[in-house]
């Protein structure tokens, strides 16, 4: 059967591994799945013409609760085009407000809830053979005016069971325009090889959404996938799993399997600054580790409690002091807005992200989200979500001592004074390694892109 799933438009430089990872099950199983990635403009220009011309029966489009209200847009136009398709709605809206996701967006026929490759596929196999939906575990449906949830689907186990997803979007064009690449080593591609979280952080919805269950990826499947990415032009990958070092068992069989493939690939990922050490750091380093990104979130004790992050600010400290005794470049994110979180807080964070010293510190304001446990608190405070105005970075509700205009106007300050400009060796460096990339005439027409936005009026400066 033929099925197109959509990525909507959204500001974002990732590419779609997730809805790719549905796409490459769909293939392995024998069905025609397309992906039309909307964050690419050349895509998003001709998507309308390109979908009617494949005809799929079913549509999927995925959407987080920011991405909602283009996910509806692009369903309200899949409607109109494809009026006989079955329209159906994944990711972590529907997942937890399936009756905001469905009762708004009333285009999409199915919503589904979880993980998505093999419900899909059950979902795929039950309407080409003319079943009934409600035997799918996993699905949202309207039955007669009301939403009727099937039974909730079982876990994924094996990870390696799983086919690579990045045959399914342009990889190409992620390698050239990623938000990694070029800030770290260029032609830079991003996996995840993991699924779930073995932390307890109240601001965060993975552990609702994955279950309480983290599951890894064999070792050596991912230095197999390396070499595939390596194979097809990446010159290094980021890690995106949430804590890429939870496992140190798992990740020193990895460290070994990379070393043992010969793989010379450069790498980034996400790491808790109480699952590093030193010995680990040396090991990472040794196989090519180039940066480190730390959740820090607050430098007050009594904030990273309420979050249950479950580190010490001494802690954080010593993690960023091992890097920089490493030279692993690290990259540091805070977050303002906890609902008990005053000034003389926000004080102690600013104080501590100079003493870090990380190349990049990133500043947010924390954003409610569906799934995860501080959201029944915001709700409490008199929080009212309006998801169909979701904004990051705005503040929701009066926090400790400041106002919810306070609140924007110090995180404009934070972010303004952690600004960081690229030095000169930045951009010679950055320089030399995009000549480096350059191994085709496709590659060619992306560096004369490249060059032709620099010289547009008003183009960023080059770094």
């Amino acid at each position: 059967m033929k099925v197109a799933l959509i990525q909507p438009p959204m500001e974002s430089d990732y590419p779609p591994l997730s809805i790719a990872s549905l796409a490459a099950y769909l293939a392995e199983k024998g069905h025609q799945p397309r992906l039309f990635d909307l964050q690419i403009p050349a895509q998003r220009a001709t998507w309308q013409k390109d979908i009617a011309d494949f005809g799929p029966r079913v549509v999927g489009v995925t959407a987080m609760t920011p991405t909602i209200v283009p996910a509806g847009r692009v369903g309200r136009t899949v409607r109109e085009l494809l009026p006989d398709a079955t329209l159906v709605l994944g990711g972590y809206h529907v997942s937890f407000v399936p009756e905001h996701a469905m009762g708004r967006y009333t285009d999409f026929d199915v919503g589904v809830v979880g993980e998505g490759e093999v419900t899909l596929h059950e979902l795929v196999e039950t309407l080409d053979g003319g079943g009934d939906l409600e035997a799918v575990p996993g699905l949202v449906l309207r039955r007669d005016g009301e939403l009727l949830t099937t039974p909730p689907r079982e876990r994924i186990r094996d990870l390696d069971s799983l086919p690579w997803p990045h045959g399914h979007y342009d990889l190409d064009h992620y390698l050239w325009y990623g938000g990694y690449t070029g800030r770290w080593t260029f032609k830079c591609a991003s996996a995840i090889e993991s699924r779930g979280c073995p932390f307890r952080c109240r601001f965060c919805a993975s552990q609702r959404f994955w279950s309480k269950q983290f599951l890894l990826c064999s070792p050596e499947r991912v230095a197999d996938e390396l070499d595939w990415l390596a194979r097809h032009g990446a010159r290094s990958v980021y890690f995106r799993d949430s804590t890429f070092n939870a496992n140190k068992k798992w990740l020193r069989e990895l460290c070994e399997a990379k070393a043992r493939h010969g793989n010379r690939m450069r790498w980034l990922c996400n790491s808790r600054v109480d699952t590093l050490n030193e010995e680990q750091l040396e090991m990472m380093a040794d196989v090519g580790l180039e940066a480190l990104y730390f959740g820090v979130e607050s430098g007050s004790q009594r904030v990273l409690d309420y979050y249950n992050k479950g580190v010490t600010v001494d802690q954080v400290r010593e993690a960023f002091a091992l890097c920089h005794k490493h030279h692993v470049a690290t990259a540091a994110f805070f977050m303002i807005g906890a609902p008990m979180e005053t000034r003389a807080d926000i004080e102690e964070s600013r104080r501590l992200a100079h003493e870090l010293n990380a190349k990049y510190t990133y500043w947010f304001i924390y954003s409610p989200l569906p799934g995860a446990p501080l959201w029944d608190d915001f709700i409490e405070r008199g929080y009212e979500p309006d998801f169909d105005n979701f904004v990051f970075n705005r503040a929701t509700i009066p926090v400790g001592d400041l106002s919810c205009a306070e609140l924007e106007a110090t995180h404009k300050e934070l972010v303004a004074e952690f600004k960081r400009t690229p030095t000169r060796g930045d951009v010679w460096r950055r320089r030399f390694e995009i000549l480096r990339s350059v191994r085709s005439p496709r590659d060619l027409c992306h560096l004369g892109s490249k060059l032709l936005h620099r010289l547009r009026p008003g183009a960023a400066a080059d770094g």
